[in-house]
């Protein structure tokens, strides 16, 4: 047995902007250098993620990714410096107050490991 936490940013009574799915999301987009195979990739509509990258940048005041236009090859997008920097930071945060979590439930709960 273990403890489960999410971690999310927001700012003051907004949605949050960063969570596990923008977090997804950012990772799928320096992956696939593209909005729409990053939607596809996550099962989540285009425009979902367009309104995610919105809330994201809205809430750090960054501008997360760089996008152009589709064309003849279809549109690119990818993560500026701020956004790499932010999902970066981040992921370090989101392992650090996980293996907080499990330190604080192991303390508590540690009654629990004799039983199994």
């Amino acid at each position: 047995m273990d403890s489960a936490v999410k971690v999310m940013i927001r700012k003051g009574e907004e949605p949050p902007c960063m969570g596990p799915g923008v977090k997804m999301l950012l990772e799928a987009i320096e992956k696939d250098g593209s909005v729409a195979l990053a939607s596809q990739e996550l099962g989540i509509s285009y425009s979902k993620c367009w309104k995610m990258i919105r809330n994201a940048e809205e809430g750090f005041e960054l501008k997360l990714v760089e996008r152009s236009s589709g064309g003849k090859n279809g549109g690119h997008a990818h993560l500026t410096e701020d956004g790499e920097r932010i999902l970066e930071t981040f992921k370090k945060m989101e392992k650090d107050v996980k293996d907080y979590s499990e330190k604080v439930f192991r303390k508590y709960f540690s009654f629990l490991s004799s039983k199994e």
